[in-house]
């Protein structure tokens, strides 16, 4: 994928525009979501770690449990800057499996 071959880390901040609709909103956040993971997928080095900005909902836990097959660790987190009615979160998935 790149010519500098395979990476540690891939991290994405991306976000759609909002239209004020949760789920449109959520949809467009899942599609540039799949894409982050795939993009790891083909790019990461085996132990690497992937961070992805998400919005609540939708197939998010669908998302979590296929990166189990694919890294050692997968968890959410969001931080305490966010605003409590945010619906932003980011998945965390640490050590790529073979």
């Amino acid at each position: 994928i790149s010519s500098f071959g395979l990476f540690d880390v891939v991290v994405s901040d991306a976000a759609p525009h909002t239209t004020g609709n949760r789920f449109v909103d959520t949809s467009k956040s899942m599609e540039i979501v799949k894409g982050v993971v795939s993009l790891a997928k083909a790019s990461l080095k085996k132990n690497g770690n992937l961070v992805a900005k998400v919005f609540q909902g939708g197939d998010v836990q669908e998302v979590l449990k296929a990166l189990k097959s694919d890294y050692n660790k997968v968890t959410t987190f969001k931080p305490k800057c966010s605003r409590d009615d945010s619906f932003e979160t980011f998945i965390i998935a640490k050590g790529k499996k073979a």
